[in-house]
């Protein structure tokens, strides 16, 4: 097809070879920021943040208290947009995860993505907390101010 023919004439170029390379490093630091923070700041196992070794995204378990019911992967996510506006995705593109497992995708601006560390940690994410978040009851309460880098 001509998309393909596209593709594999800009791979043949060596800038091709230099996104690439930075993409892949991008990702490779942006899953070493997201882990360490799941991990240090908000008590995920290790062994339960999977980063893959080449892939946009990484996936990472849901908390415990979301694993009692088939709804819990859906659940979680409802409720973590509901209580921090932001939003992650299944384990699987089809929905059907066999594992109790959401998916974040790396390709935002690091600024982004901690932003969103920093709003799970400020609504009580945590992989070992007591109770649910509120579901769509968490919509009356404003979200917190946005808190970007300051550029110089």
């Amino acid at each position: 097809t001509h998309n393909a023919e596209v593709m594999c004439a800009w791979l043949a170029q060596p800038e091709a070879a230099d996104w690439t390379l930075e993409t892949g490093l991008l990702y490779t630091r942006q899953k070493e920021r997201v882990r360490d923070k799941l991990v240090q700041r908000l008590g995920w196992p290790a062994e339960r943040v999977c980063v893959g070794p080449s892939t946009s995204y990484m996936l990472f378990e849901v908390p415990k208290v979301y694993q009692t019911d088939d709804t819990g992967i859906d659940r979680f996510r409802d409720d973590l947009f509901y209580a921090t506006g932001t939003l992650i995705c299944a384990s699987l593109f089809n929905q059907a995860a066999p594992a109790p497992y959401v998916r974040l995708h790396l390709g935002s601006h690091p600024d982004v993505l901690d932003e969103f560390l920093r709003r799970w940690e400020v609504a009580g994410l945590n992989y070992h907390q007591a109770a649910p978040f509120p579901g769509k009851a968490a919509l009356s309460q404003s979200l917190p101010a946005q808190r970007f880098r300051e550029l110089a």
